[in-house]
């Protein structure tokens, strides 16, 4: 709607300001000059000084102090510190108290929430609410986009999630709604963020001495549910929650703590890098601070399916018949107990199960710099692949774009094959919603051990989901071999103002053993500018030897793995060192036997990871060099193949495409006869590396014969 040009010059700064406010950037200093005391002005005063002092500009929070003085929280809030503070305030306390003397089930829980006074009795209580509201780093909304999970967790060590949404509102002055040139109301649109679809952000980003205030429209209600209890508060999931609890998944589902997680030195721990007191390590060519995580959790991603899609879509309305649905969908479980992992029933519910904490934004990158990197995302899906609960079974998660921006990013799909653009999109698979309408709105999604998302139709891991939609390359993520990557915040953690490098230690790393436990290993923060694919990275060092499985193969056949290498030569920090690869497939009658008396069988001769591609051992010639001519970039690749190599991907890269780097590629490490039912692994041994060995590398791929032999795509 067009807003009228002489009006919106003369209060060309409020409108801006308004805007600006909207999209979570601080504008401090344009309220302060024309609108005196609306806005806070960073003065030396802390979050304490601006509850306080926020009576008239603000509305009053004398509720809220009371709470936080009761909790014994409000000195720190008083005290030198990095905190933010959601701030509801009185009018947002009353409707608090009386939605939950209305939801109360008993009159002991009526009269704890009578008055301020009766909360103020209930020491507990004030401590959840306080600790609910309050975090240890400051967090501001200019980083938040789309949709996801804050990156800290609060006093309570329960993660928030967030939704970022458009708000249309009016363009006023004096009072009065400006008008437009044709008479209409003149309106402006504004970035607004819903915090566990609970609770609207009404001022963003008010920055004060010992962090950042942010005001809220609601209390915000943390769960301390498990997600079993969480699913069973939500009528529209009742079905899929109640076979939870017939298989006794629930238990899985209710697992968090590994209680013998080592005590973590104070110098490997993030508040000590925010004083200054950090541990750092070198890689010989960057310096990073070493973050080792203070305890090891176990959360989880659920994907459930409504009631009414049950009814509408599978003519299902009960556990009973779900269960028969699950029969013809794996015949081989009809018999079993449904608490059996390899029952129908639970095959079907585990195959909804991901043993890692995804929010909507974490599942595909969606860093903006990371997006942009890749050169035709219509043309290839942005996608990851994860590891389910059901026994031997791996899940596609894509990402299909218009362009490369993340505006442009059309949903995500689990199981999806193929693209609209090269019209050979063979499965669109099926959506992850992403809204909050209908049945889909209300209900708080998120808890202290992982989240549940929707999805528009049950998940199969059927002959056509194996065959079909999964018979592709999978470029398999080093950052996602592991859940406790994912749980520990170590994968995608973007880099900011500090190289900030997650280490893990032998035994607390599923998926992995350490062959020699004084292998250093790490997982690298996503970096945009650097030549590791979506910027993510895996790195061994020192004189390393260390093993980790691969996500299972869809189906018996001939598989090719390949590894990632970016060699780095001639910036004097060729330190990548020589490495011999070994392969090992597991018995299922011994899965029980102790992975070191394994028979490692060594693939091909030590591998040199210092050469870049133009070494006569790899063979690499530019396409450029070729004069792009088809014939001579085929016969190039061709005798690289029978080298045991392959250019990088022409999909992705920071300026030019990966693929005309030199120092890119990939190496064939086995090509193997693999079962969907076995479980396999790669060991990766440094033999030699002259000095400090360093082994960067970002993905593995898992290639079907169907696809290597057939065309396969430089992509």
């Amino acid at each position: 709607m067009e807003i009228n040009k002489r009006l919106f010059r003369k209060s060309v700064l409020a409108v801006a300001a308004a805007a600006f406010i909207g999209l979570g950037v601080s504008c401090t200093d344009i309220w302060s000059e024309q609108h005196p005391g609306t806005y806070y002005v960073n003065n030396g005063e802390t979050v304490a000084d601006w509850l306080d002092g926020r009576v008239q500009s603000h509305g009053d929070y004398s509720y809220f102090i009371a709470i936080l003085q009761k909790a014994e929280l409000w000195g720190q809030m008083r005290t030198y510190g990095t905190y933010t503070c959601f701030a509801p305030d009185n009018e947002a306390m009353e409707a608090y108290f009386k939605q939950r003397r209305e939801d109360a089930t008993t009159d002991s829980v009526r009269a704890v929430f009578q008055s301020l006074e009766t909360v103020l009795q209930n020491r507990k209580l004030c401590d959840t609410i306080a600790r609910t509201h309050i975090f240890d780093n400051s967090m501001f909304a200019t980083d938040l986009f789309g949709s996801g999970v804050l990156e800290h967790p609060n006093m309570l060590d329960r993660y928030m999630s967030y939704t970022c949404f458009a708000d249309t509102i009016p363009v006023m002055e004096n009072g009065e709604i400006l008008k437009a040139a044709d008479g209409s109301d003149s309106t402006t649109v504004i970035l607004k963020y819903l915090l566990n679809q609970q609770s609207v952000i009404e001022n963003a980003d008010d920055t004060v001495q010992n962090g950042v205030v942010h005001t809220i429209d609601r209390v915000i209600q943390s769960s301390n549910d498990f997600l079993p209890e969480l699913m069973s508060l939500n009528p529209n999931i009742s079905i899929f929650t109640a076979a939870l609890f017939e298989t006794h998944l629930r238990d899985t589902l209710r697992k968090y703590w590994d209680d013998d997680y080592p005590e973590i030195p104070y110098e490997y721990t993030m508040a000590a890098i925010n004083a200054g007191k950090g541990v750092t390590h070198s890689t010989s060519y960057e310096t990073d601070y070493e973050v080792i995580p203070e305890k090891r959790e176990f959360k989880f991603t659920v994907f459930v399916v409504t009631d009414s899609v049950l009814a509408a879509d599978y003519n299902i309305h009960n556990v009973a018949e779900l269960r028969e649905y699950a029969k013809t969908v794996y015949p081989e479980g009809a018999d079993l107990d449904d608490v059996d992992r390899n029952s129908s029933l639970n095959k079907l519910l585990s195959y909804h199960i991901l043993p890692c904490w995804l929010s909507y934004d974490q599942f595909n990158t969606s860093q903006e710099d990371i997006v942009k990197n890749h050169k035709d995302p219509q043309s290839l899906d942005i996608e990851d692949f994860f590891e389910t609960l059901m026994p031997h079974s791996v899940m596609r998660i894509s990402s299909p774009y218009k362009g490369n921006e993340l505006k442009n990013r059309i949903g995500i799909f689990i199981n999806r094959k193929g693209t609209t653009k090269n019209n050979n999109l063979v499965t669109p698979g099926i959506k992850i919603i992403d809204g909050q309408k209908g049945e889909y709105k209300g209900y708080t999604k998120i808890c202290k051990n992982g989240e549940y998302h929707y999805v528009e139709k049950l998940l199969l891991y059927d002959d056509f989901t194996r065959n079909t939609a999964l018979q592709c390359r999978m470029r398999i993520m080093t950052c996602t071999l592991s859940p406790d990557f994912i749980n520990s915040g170590g994968r995608g953690r973007l880099r900011v103002d500090k190289r900030i490098t997650y280490k893990y230690l032998p035994g607390y790393c599923t998926n992995f053993e350490w062959v020699d436990e004084q292998t250093e290993f790490y997982v690298r923060y996503r970096d945009a500018s650097f030549g590791t694919f979506n910027g993510d990275e895996m790195t061994v060092m020192k004189s390393y030897d260390i093993a980790f499985k691969l996500p299972p193969v869809p189906s018996d056949g001939n598989y090719e793995i390949r590894i990632w290498n970016n060699a780095m030569k001639g910036t004097n920090v060729a330190d990548r060192g020589i490495v011999q690869y070994y392969f090992h497939q597991t018995d299922p009658a011994d899965r029980s036997l102790n992975w070191r008396n394994w028979t490692w069988n060594p693939e091909g001769i030590p591998v040199d990871l210092r050469i870049d591609g133009s070494d006569g051992r790899i063979g690499w010639i530019s396409d450029s060099d070729l004069d792009n001519d088809e014939e001579l970039i085929e016969i190039n690749d061709r005798g690289m193949r029978n080298r045991g190599y392959m250019k990088a991907m022409d999909s992705y890269g920071t300026s030019s495409a990966l693929r005309a780097d030199k120092n890119c590629y990939r190496k064939i490490i086995a090509n193997e006869y693999m079962r969907a039912s076995t479980d396999y692994w790669i060991r990766i041994r440094q033999v030699y590396s002259g000095g400090t060995g360093v082994n960067p590398f970002s993905f593995i791929e898992v290639v079907p014969k169907s696809v290597y032999e057939n065309n396969e795509d430089r992509h």
